[in-house]
């Protein structure tokens, strides 16, 4: 009897990913369905990733705590384990931890699990490759990305963090490129592509192809953080500050902590010249000093 309820749980969880594929998550979706047998780690990694992408302190908490549930119900499920890093990962860069290091160490653990468990796995790739630029390894950050896409050559999502990886090394028309044939292989992808191809975008000095994908990503999620910050620096410069200087008060809704002086942390770039006109428009948007 029991094998016809696991049965029946695996058919279940099949049919439901492969709606999501086909619906609401695209390509991530069977990403999750990866590496685990037990329907209620699964579902908690789903739930984990909505609240993830929220954006805020609150939805990191929870994010993490369904994925802890998850890899205690299946140690050996890596979604699970990259889940929680990238938790501690977006607390860093979004300037919600308390502990910074602390943070960044957790990640880094994170993600050193989730790779011995799942080295080809697409969400543990992402997850390590930003890991290692948030350290500044930013070579070694491309170098996981390039493996990655060499083992997945038809994933998106490891298609998008490599142009995320040449996006931080400066390398943005490089990463515009990327970002478009990650959005073709997976035109349901999850809304951080909208803000990091925005501003890959904008750091090659296509600021209205920056805005229209910002406002894509906002049509989707208005309260998202990344988009919300990025169309005040783009507003700013351009002089719509009234406008501009909404876009920050919904943004630090999210992260109260965000100053001008996180800036650095939150773009994560070597192009100092991108970085200075980046805050030039959060200046000018009423973003304050540190």
């Amino acid at each position: 009897m029991d094998d016809i309820f696991d049965l029946q749980d695996e058919i279940t969880r099949e049919v439901v990913t492969g709606l999501r594929v086909q619906l609401t998550d695209g390509e991530s979706a069977a990403t999750w369905n990866r590496g685990t047998r037990n329907i209620e780690a699964w579902r908690l990694i789903v739930q984990g990733h909505g609240e993830m992408f929220q954006f805020h302190a609150e939805g990191m908490l929870r994010a993490r705590d369904v994925a802890t549930r998850a890899r205690n119900l299946d140690p050996d499920y890596a979604t699970a384990w990259a889940l929680e890093g990238m938790t501690h990962w977006y607390e860093v860069r979004l300037s919600l931890a308390d502990d910074r290091d602390r943070s960044l160490s957790l990640a880094v653990a994170c993600a050193a699990k989730a790779t011995a468990l799942d080295a080809e796995n697409p969400s543990v790739i992402v997850q390590s490759a930003i890991t290692s630029a948030l350290q500044g390894r930013y070579d070694e950050a491309l170098d996981v990305a390039r493996r990655g896409l060499a083992s997945n050559p038809g994933s998106a999502d490891v298609r998008a963090v490599l142009g995320m990886c040449q996006d931080f090394n400066g390398n943005s028309v490089e990463a515009v490129g990327l970002f478009d044939e990650a959005k073709q292989l997976n035109p349901l992808h999850p809304i951080w592509y909208f803000s990091a191809s925005a501003r890959a975008l904008d750091a090659c000095g296509r600021q209205d192809d920056a805005l229209r994908n910002v406002r894509d990503g906002l049509s989707r999620q208005h309260n998202n953080f990344p988009c919300l910050l990025q169309l005040a620096s783009l507003l700013g410069r351009r002089g719509e500050t009234a406008e501009a200087a909404r876009a920050t008060a919904d943004a630090l809704r999210h992260s109260p902590g965000f100053t001008l002086d996180r800036v650095d942390q939150w773009l994560m770039t070597r192009n100092h010249a991108f970085v200075a006109e980046f805050k030039d428009g959060l200046r000018k948007s009423g973003l304050r000093e540190g």
